[in-house]
Formats: C-alpha cells, structure tokens, sequence
C-alpha cells in the first residue's frame, strides 16, 4: 500500500507539478465553455437587425384601422412609414433586392371595407432574408398581423395570400441567398482544416527527429543550419499547400449537395468569378504558411511530438474560436483589423465569400502575414544555431 501511495504521489506531483501537463489537464474544458459561449451569443445574433437603424417601411393602401397602425409605433423599433402607389411596388421590390429598403406591405385595394364585410381581403409583406434589418422588421409585422388575425375574428384577412403561384415575397435572390450560407460556413471550415493539416505534419517535422535521435545527424553535415531550417519549411509548405487545395476543391464542391435544402432552387456558386477564386487561394496560401512557419518554431522549441502538439494547442484555441467569430458575417471595416495575425486571413476570406472586396484591406492582410511569415521563418534559423535547443532530449 505504502508503494503504491508512493506512486500515485509522484505522479499526481508530475502532472499538477508541470505547468504544461496541467494545461493539458484544463484545456479541453476551457475550450468548450469558450467556444459554447461564443457560438451560443452567435446563434442568438443570426438574423437580428441593428438596434439603431432607421427602419424603412413602405406601404401601399394603408389601413385606416388603428389596430393596424398602432403596429408602426413601438419603442423596440425606431421605424420610418412611407405610404406609395401601386405604381412604385416594382421599383420599391428592386431597392429591397439591393438592400436599400427593408420592407414593402400591399394592403389589398379598399381592404378596410372588405374586412369589415367579411371577404377576408389580402396582406402582403416583401423582404429580402440575406438582409437582417429587413428579416427582423418583416417578422416583427409578420408577428403582430397574425396575432389580430388569430385573436380577433374581425381581422379576417389573408397575410402574403396575394403573392402568386410560383413567386414569393421573399425578395433576395439566390445568388445572395448562396452567399450568405456559404459564407457563414465555409470559412470555418476552412480555416480549421488548414490548422489541423498543418498541425499534423509540422508538429512531427522537427520534434519527431529530435526524439528518434536523426536530427543531430543532419546538424552535423556540412549543411548551413540555416539552408535545413528553410528547407524543412518549404517542403512542409508544399505539402501543406497541397493538401490545403485538395480541401478547398472538396470544400466547395461539397457546399451545393451539402446545403441545397437551404432553398427550393439549392446553392449556387455563380457569383464566384477568377477574381474571387484566386483571392480565396491567395488567403488560403498565406493561411497554409502562417501556421506552417509558427507550428514548425514551436515543433523545435519542443522535445518530443507530444510536447510540440501542447505547445500547439493554445494557437489552435485561437484559431478555433476566430473560425467560429467568422461564421457570423459581420466584416470589419476598420482597416488596423487586417493586421491581426489569423483574424484578418478569417476576415478575408469571409469578405471574398461575402462579395464585400475592400482592396486596401486585402493588400494590409497580404503585406502583414508575409511579414509575419518571414519573421517566423527568421526566428526558425536562429533556433537551428542554438546547440541547447536543438540537442535537448
């Protein structure tokens, strides 16, 4: 008994004594709550407008009924009521297709006597989905006509029962629909299998050759130390490029099959030109070498794989939850954001999948994560020149 108290003593000294085996220890249960908590405040933000705009509302043969018209004044909604003619809905249907305006509500010609006589007239509200001022104003009538047509049997009308077989009164085409559910997923997905791509190969680059013992073997050719460390760097990044391409392709082949239930017509991926193509694979090299280059630092700053993937894990924490920030499609206009390492390759890609190029933006994450890249690599060479570092076991 007494050994085995021993035993268990010096191993719970290891574990709670090693500062890096107890992150271990903590780590996955932080990065549930961190992730949850972020997710949850995303999901709980999907489709809501902002608090401070000015709601447009345009109106054809307003109601008299007071009922009705209470529903354009309310403290939550600071909102605007333009009454036009039938002669502007086509037009007015355009400026909500563009994101102009945020909603268009046909009352039926003399609505207020047919509902009154009982010949349930029609309602109709045009929206555009993508666009989330619009989405949240057009529930919000949506919600409070169908409570007067529910509870109060005066109110006999019919709401969207004017919108035609075949049409719909949700007014966001389906290049912008394909947008939005794109950009909202496959970013992420993105940016956290080029991670754990390059996490798998260059966390095993340099600590798995300390630990079977055949980098001190390499070291001691009559090879600069500095020619192996940037060799070992663009053989991982080949391979990691590579691999990130084959992702990408699979990725975006996938999207249509994947969300095609999203709408009647699927996903399609027509807005996406050469242009935008080429910029998606421009952020996905950058993306690739980034963490190639830090992975590879923290692979020879370890002693052994296990060692270099726990270094690794606080990075993948970051990357994780700038992956999840990005699934809301909200892009930051301010361009010093472009200079956040990570972020700004997140950011980017949502811009170019969003339809929202900035170029000042997209040159400031370029010109910054080659600069980071290069200074990675830098510091990878000094490491090769550290005896201590490189011979520690």
């Amino acid at each position: 008994m007494k050994n085995i108290l021993t035993i268990m003593k010096k191993e719970l000294k290891r574990f709670f004594g090693d500062r890096r085996m107890l992150l271990s220890l903590i780590l996955p249960g932080l990065i549930v709550f961190v992730l949850y908590t972020i997710m949850g405040q995303f999901i709980g933000s999907i489709g809501k407008g902002d608090a401070n705009h000015d709601y447009n509302v345009y109106i054809v043969n307003n109601s008299n009924d007071k009922s009705i018209n209470d529903l354009h004044e309310v403290d939550k909604y600071k909102i605007t009521i333009n009454e036009v003619d039938e002669d502007q809905i086509d037009a007015i249907k355009e400026d909500i297709k563009i994101k102009t305006k945020d909603l268009l509500i046909v009352f039926e010609k003399d609505f207020d006597a047919k509902k009154n006589n009982g010949t349930s007239p029609t309602v109709d509200l045009y929206y555009n989905s993508t666009n989330d001022n619009s989405q949240e104003i057009y529930t919000y009538y949506l919600t409070g006509l169908s409570e007067k047509a529910i509870n109060d049997i005066k109110y006999n009308y019919l709401i969207n029962g004017g919108v035609g077989a075949g049409s719909t009164n949700n007014l966001a085409t389906k290049e912008d629909v394909s947008s939005q559910v794109i950009t909202m997923i496959v970013p992420y997905i993105l940016i956290i299998f080029l991670f754990t791509g390059c996490m798998g190969i260059a966390t095993e680059s340099i600590a798995g050759e300390k630990e079977r013992g055949t980098i001190a073997t390499l070291l001691v050719t009559p090879t600069k130390r500095r020619d192996i460390a940037l060799g070992k760097v663009l053989a991982l990044s080949i391979t990691s490029v590579f691999s990130s391409v084959v992702t990408f392709i699979a990725v975006i082949a996938s999207v249509p099959n994947m969300m095609g239930g999203v709408s009647e017509s699927g996903i399609t991926l027509s807005m996406y030109g050469v242009k935008e193509i080429l910029l998606i694979l421009l952020f996905i090299v950058l993306a690739v070498l980034l963490f190639t280059s830090i992975l590879t630092v923290l692979s020879t700053l370890a002693k052994s794989i296990k060692e270099a993937t726990q270094y690794a894990m606080p990075i993948m924490v970051i990357t994780m939850m700038i992956g999840v920030l990005s699934m809301s499609g909200n892009i930051p206009t301010n361009p010093a954001l472009y200079l956040v390492p990570v972020y700004n390759i997140a950011m980017g890609l949502t811009s170019v999948f969003a339809g929202k190029i900035d170029a000042l933006n997209i040159i400031l994450a370029t010109v910054s994560n080659v600069a980071y890249i290069a200074g990675a690599v830098f510091a990878l060479t000094k490491l090769f020149n550290n005896e201590k570092i490189m011979f520690s076991k």
